[in-house]
């Protein structure tokens, strides 16, 4: 069954309409792909979805025409609220020029899963934060699937020490093919005994990249824990 909630693109469009507006205007703010991206999330998560299956459904939205003017109204406030808040909170890669949406090759292709893992203080088992963890390959940083995901990743005290990373796709030489890739995750804070852990995951190749990251599929390194340089350091494995 194909669901589709007919307000993302009606929001999408309302956002993009916005910023082009004030971008004309000569409105001082950062109006890249994923600032868009930021601020229709930040309305999504703020209105009630409408979600249909079909042509008969989308007509039916269509007809209430008093509903879809209220909601136009409150979905213009909202995207200007959100573009206020997140112009004002501006990640490392926001630019203040447009950007098309990041380049993906062509399939066929190894697709990689999320990597989730988290960090905590070796004795208090407390997450840590404001440190850097890296994902490495052969030593190398690994590139990630655009701008939006960091290596190395940043850890806040918001996100209670977890840590994310999405590795670009891989060119294969047919779909069906299987790899295994070996990974590192590196961790060097002053005052704590540098962390190497290593893990491996085997991807099957598909058709194309998948363009849209998926909460179902992750892999789970799981808790890490780095120790003070003078306690003894436990394995991470």
């Amino acid at each position: 069954m194909d669901i589709h909630n007919s307000m993302e693109e009606f929001v999408y469009e309302t956002v993009n309409e916005i910023f082009e507006e004030k971008a004309k205007s000569g409105f001082p703010l950062a109006h890249c792909y994923q600032c868009r991206l930021d601020v229709a999330c930040y309305v999504l998560n703020r209105i009630k979805p409408e979600y249909i299956i079909s042509g008969r459904g989308l007509a039916h939205y269509e007809s209430d025409y008093q509903d879809h003017l209220q909601t136009s109204a409150d979905i213009v406030a909202l995207v200007n609220e959100g573009l206020r808040k997140i112009d004002s909170r501006r990640r490392p890669y926001y630019t203040n020029s447009p950007q098309e949406k990041p380049e993906i090759p062509a399939g066929p292709v190894y697709n990689f899963p999320a990597i989730i893992g988290r960090i905590l203080h070796g004795t208090t088992f407390e997450p840590l934060m404001n440190i850097n963890v890296a994902l490495l390959r052969d030593s190398e940083s690994v590139p990630m699937i655009d701008y939006t995901w960091q290596n190395p990743y940043f850890v806040v005290e918001s996100t209670r020490g977890h840590f994310t990373f999405l590795p670009h796709p891989e060119k294969a030489e047919q779909a069906g093919d299987q790899k295994s890739f070996s990974f590192e995750v590196y961790i060097d804070v002053e005052g704590f005994s540098p962390l190497q852990h290593f893990f491996e995951m085997k991807i099957r190749a598909q058709e194309e990249v998948l363009h849209n990251f998926s909460a179902q599929n992750t892999y789970k390194i799981g808790e890490l824990y780095l120790f003070p340089e003078d306690v003894p350091m436990e394995q991470n494995e």
